[in-house]
């Protein structure tokens, strides 16, 4: 059974719509600034959403809840998706997948906790404010699984159609820029203080980003539809935090996906692309050894930084709106080639006609994620 994705939303430090944040990448501007951190000293450069920007993507939620910061992102997000794509979030026949790496971890500081329930910081609390508010008659399916959450999400929204479990899956992801995720990467000396520079020669590592990501997931395509022709996911259990030296666990995950795909030609990959130096140099690795490595390749996160749970979900919809729009996004940060093998970096956006892109994640412990897209011959 074909997968299709029939709507799309995003919310980051760039705006609050799929199409905004288009015109914005084409433009090349960034959203990645040197601010203050609540509850840590000093700058970060760091992505977050604006306040006020958040609450007005948000005055449209019904009732009267007392929402967490992320609860609003995911509700803000998925609300706006589900209208574009016309369908109930509340219909038996539409599941629901959330994705979130930390949930409401910015719970634990007191000043940001104090008004909310102990138990509020659960994902499985996180998930029951989302059943509640869009009166599902099932519990979201939550994933977390490091990275890769946000790609592995839609894979497993798409295989619950292929079972026929449900006739569309909203499939959402969300994280957010906190004390506890900036010390935790602040220790692994992973914190770049400048703008990320992915696959760059004077990369100094990642920022991290917060936002949401929301597709509607459906068996029946519509006009411009973008089909999920392929997904896999798998582990090299290289390290607790280090990817496989040499990309094995990604290589694996990139080959069953385009096995599962029909082994289509691929025309553009977006890319994990973190601006670490084990990261990019592995998937380097990984695209050279799958003969890819004259394909042309960005990653989105020199543009919002690395939103974690949500990472998947948004570059998986841009590059959506990239094979619609036949256009290729600059990786921003890229000068010069900064890994072993030689890639084919997209340094200008380009026009180019594109029918299949490969989105790949990968995350702490060795996960590995592959997901196929191409382009509905109606759109």
């Amino acid at each position: 059974m074909s997968v299709y994705i029939i709507a799309d939303h995003m919310i980051t430090a760039l705006g609050n719509s799929s199409r905004a944040h288009f015109d914005q990448l084409v433009a090349g501007n960034v959203g990645i600034h040197r601010q203050p951190v609540s509850g840590m000293p000093g700058l970060y450069s760091v992505s977050k959403v604006d306040s006020q920007q958040l609450e007005l993507a948000a005055r449209t939620l019904n009732g009267s809840g007392h929402y967490t910061r992320l609860e609003k992102l995911l509700l803000a997000s998925m609300e706006q998706a589900a209208a574009q794509a016309n369908i109930n979030p509340a219909d038996k026949e539409t599941g629901i997948v959330l994705s979130s790496t930390k949930g409401n971890i910015e719970l634990l500081e007191p000043e940001i906790g104090k008004g909310f329930a102990e138990e509020r910081i659960h994902l499985s609390s996180t998930a029951q404010v989302v059943q509640d508010y869009f009166k599902n008659t099932d519990p979201p399916v939550t994933v977390c699984n490091a990275c890769i959450s946000g790609l592995m999400a839609i894979i497993v929204g798409a295989r619950l159609i292929r079972l026929g479990r449900y006739k569309h899956v909203v499939v959402s992801g969300a994280d957010l820029v906190s004390a506890f995720t900036i010390s935790g990467f602040e220790s692994l000396k992973a914190l770049s203080p400048d703008r990320c520079r992915p696959f760059d020669k004077n990369r100094t590592g990642i920022n991290l980003g917060e936002g949401c990501g929301t597709v509607i997931l459906s068996a029946q395509p519509r006009e411009n539809s973008i089909e999920v022709l392929g997904g896999s996911i798998s582990n090299d259990a290289n390290h607790i935090s280090g990817p496989s030296r040499t990309g094995s666990g990604l290589q694996q995950a990139v080959k069953n996906a385009l096995q599962e795909a029909g082994e289509p030609s691929v025309d553009y990959i977006s890319a994990h692309g973190t601006a670490t130096l084990y990261n990019d140099e592995m998937e380097a690795k990984a695209f050279h050894a799958l003969g890819l490595s004259g394909v042309p390749l960005n990653s989105f996160k020199g543009y919002w930084g690395h939103t974690l749970g949500a990472a998947g979900l948004l570059e998986t919809i841009v590059a959506g709106h990239s094979l619609r729009e036949n256009t290729l996004i600059a990786s921003a940060g890229y000068e010069e080639c900064g890994v072993s093998q030689p890639l084919n970096m997209i340094e200008a956006p380009q026009e180019k006609p594109l029918q299949v892109c490969l989105k790949t994640s990968s995350g702490f412990g060795g996960c590995n994620g592959a997901l196929v897209l191409k382009k509905h011959a109606s759109g």
